[in-house]
């Protein structure tokens, strides 16, 4: 026996540092794996929160791409808060992704509706009563909120503007006698008062009553497209000719209302 005296491998010293050998190794290997463990977690972190990141970027965009859409297809009024058209509802957003990351998104297919939503009733109301507080203090554009008051009205008309632009590039681009397609495939789909005076017209009779119905949808037209009602700025000479041709079509549409047996104006289309 080779072992110093009182460390035989029999004695109990002796079982005691070789227990202290295997316990100096295990607690050599636990920290090492709970620092492989740790590294791998943190990689995982890294990896959900880049996921994470692109997520809520592409939300963001496609968030962007619908209120920009929103804003110019959403329902269209009058100065006096009438309805001319319906909003549209989006069915699909696409989005394409670019270095960075970065998304960008867009409408790629909607559908017209036929309600209007919470926002466009409140803008509707708004209008109403800014035309009412503009008449009753004969222009209504002094006083306490002037400024708030301008600001919408000059909104309003660039909004109107936009909506008569999009009429005049329709009208331009039919070519066919008294733009009667512009009329009857356009303007019957897109201004909700022309589409009731043509539906009166196309029914060929009427009563004392819906002749007097025509007589104020022909009246509301002529207050949104008359050339003295257009905005300053856009008074071209191009709207102007749309304009008189609008109103002389739907003096036509009248005329068909009071003498449906002398109508040939939607005889001629049908």
């Amino acid at each position: 026996d080779v072992s110093p005296p009182g460390l035989s491998s029999g004695s109990p010293r002796g079982l005691g540092v070789s227990s202290r050998c295997m316990a100096g190794r295990q607690m050599l290997v636990v920290p090492l794996l709970s620092l492989v463990l740790i590294v791998a977690g943190d990689g995982s972190g890294v990896a959900e929160s880049e996921v994470n990141e692109r997520l809520v970027l592409k939300r963001r965009a496609k968030e962007d791409a619908r209120q920009a859409f929103d804003s110019s297809h959403q329902a269209a009024f009058d100065e006096y808060g009438r309805l001319i058209r319906y909003g549209h509802d989006i069915d699909r957003v696409e989005c394409s992704e670019h270095p960075g990351p970065r998304f960008s998104c867009r409408v790629t297919e909607y559908s017209p509706r036929k309600y209007l939503t919470r926002e466009e009733r409140l803008l509707a109301q708004q209008i109403r009563a800014d035309k009412q507080e503009e008449i009753d203090s004969s222009f209504g554009l002094e006083g306490p909120g002037a400024a708030l008051r301008r600001q919408r009205v000059k909104k309003e008309q660039k909004a109107k503007c936009a909506l008569l632009e999009e009429w005049l590039a329709k009208f331009q681009a039919d070519s066919s006698p008294q733009h009667r397609g512009f009329f009857a495939e356009y303007l019957a789909s897109n201004y909700e008062d022309y589409s009731a005076l043509r539906a009166i017209a196309e029914r060929g009779k009427a009563n004392s009553r819906t002749k007097r119905k025509a007589k104020t949808l022909k009246r509301h037209i002529a207050l949104h497209v008359h050339e003295d009602k257009l905005p300053p700025m856009c008074r071209t000479s191009d709207l102007k000719d749309m304009s008189a041709t609008i109103q002389t079509h739907v003096q036509d549409l009248e005329d068909c209302i009071h003498e449906p047996h002398k109508c040939t104006i939607l005889n001629d289309e049908l």
